[in-house]
């Protein structure tokens, strides 16, 4: 689980939002310019850096403020530091150089998530232990400069510093001191720097130089003095600070930070909104996904301006509705149109699941409900709705609370939100099999049947829970990918090991219910050889297409690896998102069968890029980044992860009053 620190997020569900530190593992960037003669990076040895003199007038503590608009990071780390930064990687422009535990000074990061705002403060030690680069190829042996960053710092496994499971290459561009440019391979083009001199006789650029490039051949040079200096990258010449306590602000980048557009025009939001994503939207030129721009516009720019014209905040609501629903795309969503009504929040007391067969089978009657109290029965096959057949009435059922990625997820929603009405609405519903034949049933406020056929981890839920269970069978569940992510991978390689200690020859892992957040790659515990996943893609202002960005998505194995006789690994449609991501670079490890009902929800891309802030108080996302396998097809979305032995939807497993794809997994493993 190399880690790279730069945010590639997935989203989980409308709030939460999904990847943010992505593993890499390819080769160092191509196309830079060559390091000039005498510009040499070379691991200091401690006992060789003793400075020649003493050194008083230098800073020895940074501090500094993080301001923040999208919040999401901070949902998924509990355990944040700051950390002074060895800048190596980007001297080098090599995404893969592994930062040194030994180069590591961590300080105190304090979150302030009602102020969006963050207080850090690092105490610089007396000698650093980063690497050195000599920028004056004249003045012979000479030890150089060491280079450093200060960056935000969340623990993800193990011990407080960047190793093991939370291994870091490249260098920070995420709530860091520097400004980088996501358009050229997160080049540095501001902020501030820390660097430490052995002495009086280095030099360090004054300047971006002619090709705009710091560290290259052009730079212009100036002389640091020995110690500590603080270099301001965003004035010319650099200038250099020496406060005893420096101020180093970090920065969101811009292309995560929210786009606030609440304060334009209805029609001006709307259009920033519009040309943006006609750009950017992360499956433009997959054919099902793209939605019709010129459509989407003729149609909803006219109801905007009227919107404006009136003043009419609900009419501007229904119209960025209506433009939400054009996406086939689970990831698209709408927050705050105060577009609610009462025709949702009543039921009639009784849900339905869909055979293979083709029936609609009463799965759940709920107790002291309108069906209950009229005899409906469990095993019921629903027949017809006011005298339609089901399949017509689901079929016309518009969605509700969003668009979804599969055309199975629109089904399964529909088959739910048919069974809604206001309430005190009457309805005639005609069964065949168990119970009366023909019933009017009265919609009563309750929302369990709407519920009933959903699965939900337990309120009180770890991230991660497991159990060696009676058969002898290791079970691990993942309930989520976005509560306290340390918890999450601590508990798994301890089941893991445990199981491992216990001699355990199957273990079941169970993504069912998972409704995403942080893609972890947790399959890096159970794999020999790496597995790839795919390489991400952005849209680029510069060539007006969609590029690779950053390294190819790779998994490499732990230090720590586990082996087991079969592996088995349990999905469903409330397998979202991240919880996607864990669950396909799962199905890649050799030997792991996949079983389910149904896919993952095939609803995968990054959206911390795609955040706006619209007028009346509405909220808009949608995915801008995806990732594409080396086939060239896209990964997971619309398709999702699919089981390679299905478990069947028939009347014994609909009815079942246990868990009917954990018995299928279990009786599969001990061959019954």
């Amino acid at each position: 689980m190399r880690q790279h620190r730069r945010p590639l997020v997935r989203s989980c569900l409308v709030i939460t939002l999904t990847a943010l530190i992505a593993a890499c593992g390819a080769a160092p960037f191509p196309g830079f310019p060559a390091l000039p003669a005498g510009i040499a990076s070379t691991p200091v040895v401690l006992p060789t850096i003793t400075p020649r003199y003493p050194v008083t007038d230098q800073p020895t503590l940074i501090r500094g403020t993080y301001r923040y608009t999208n919040d999401f990071v901070f949902d998924y780390y509990r355990q944040n530091a700051a950390a002074l930064v060895d800048m190596t990687g980007f001297v080098l422009r090599d995404e893969e150089w592994e930062l040194p535990v030994e180069s590591q000074v961590l300080g105190v990061f304090l979150v302030d998530s009602s102020a969006q705002s963050a207080q850090y403060e690092i105490a610089l030690p007396a000698i650093p232990r980063g690497e050195s680069h000599d920028f004056d190829p004249d003045d012979g042996d000479d030890l150089g400069v060491q280079i450093f960053a200060t960056s935000w710092w969340p623990n993800l496994a193990g011990d407080p510093f960047a190793r093991g499971l939370d291994e870091t290459s490249g260098w920070p561009s995420y709530a860091a001191s520097v400004r980088t440019d996501v358009e050229r391979d997160d080049e540095v083009i501001g902020g501030r720097l820390v660097v430490w001199a052995v002495d009086d006789a280095q030099q360090f650029p004054a300047g971006f130089g002619a090709d705009g490039l710091l560290f290259t051949a052009d730079d212009p040079l100036q002389p640091l003095q020995p110690g500590y200096t603080v270099v301001d990258l965003d004035q010319q010449p650099f200038a250099l600070v020496r406060d005893a306590v420096a101020t180093i602000d970090l920065y969101e980048p811009s292309d995560v930070a929210i786009k606030d557009l609440s304060d334009e025009s209805y029609s001006a939001a709307f259009r920033a909104m519009f040309e943006q994503l006609r750009r950017e939207y992360a499956f433009n030129g997959i054919a099902g996904k793209e939605p019709d721009w010129d459509a989407l516009w003729a149609e909803l720019e006219p109801r905007v301006a009227a919107a404006e014209r009136d003043g009419d905040a609900g009419a501007f609501g229904a119209a960025l509705t209506d433009f939400v629903f054009a996406f086939n795309d689970g990831h698209v969503s709408i927050d705050g149109t105060n577009a609610d009504d009462d025709s949702f929040y009543g039921g009639f007391g009784f849900a339905v699941q869909q055979a293979d067969d083709g029936q609609f089978v009463v799965t759940h009657v709920i107790a002291d409900g309108p069906a209950e109290r009229a005899g409906v029965q469990r095993g019921a096959i629903l027949e017809a709705i006011d005298d339609r057949p089901v399949v017509e009435v689901r079929d016309a059922t518009p969605l509700r609370f969003g668009p979804v990625s599969l055309e199975l997820s629109r089904r399964l929603e529909q088959a739910r939100l048919m069974l809604r009405s206001a309430e005190g609405t009457q309805r005639r519903f005609r069964f065949s099999g168990a119970g009366p034949d023909d019933v009017t049933l009265r919609a009563e406020w309750e929302v369990d049947s709407y519920l009933a056929t959903m699965r939900f981890p337990e309120e009180t839920a770890l991230p991660v829970e497991y159990e060696l269970r009676d058969s002898g069978i290791g079970y691990i569940r993942f309930n989520s990918n976005y509560d306290d992510l340390y918890l999450l991978v601590t508990v798994f390689e301890r089941a893991l090991s445990i199981f491992s200690d216990e001699g355990v020859e199957t273990v079941i892992f169970d993504l069912r219910a998972n409704y995403g957040g942080q893609p972890l790659g947790m399959a890096s515990l159970l794999i020999d050889e790496p597995i790839t996943i795919g390489q991400d893609e952005y849209f680029s202002d510069a060539t007006g297409q969609f590029e690779p960005e950053g390294l190819p998505d790779v998994l490499e194995p732990a230090d720590q690896t586990y082996a087991f006789d079969q592996m088995i690994l349990l999905v469903d449609q409330g397998c979202y998102s991240a919880c996607e991501y864990e669950a396909y670079a799962l199905s890649l490890v050799p030997g792991m069968v996949v079983m389910g009902h149904h896919p993952t929800a095939g609803t995968y891309g990054e959206v911390a890029r795609g955040q706006f802030s619209m007028p009346a108080g509405i909220s808009l996302g949608f995915p801008t980044g995806r990732t594409v396998a080396p086939d060239g097809s896209v990964v997971l979305e619309g398709v999702g992860v699919v089981p390679t032995r299905r478990v069947p939807l028939d009347a014994a497993t609909l009815l079942s009053d246990g868990d009917p794809v954990l018995e299928a997994a279990e009786a599969f493993a001990l061959g019954e």
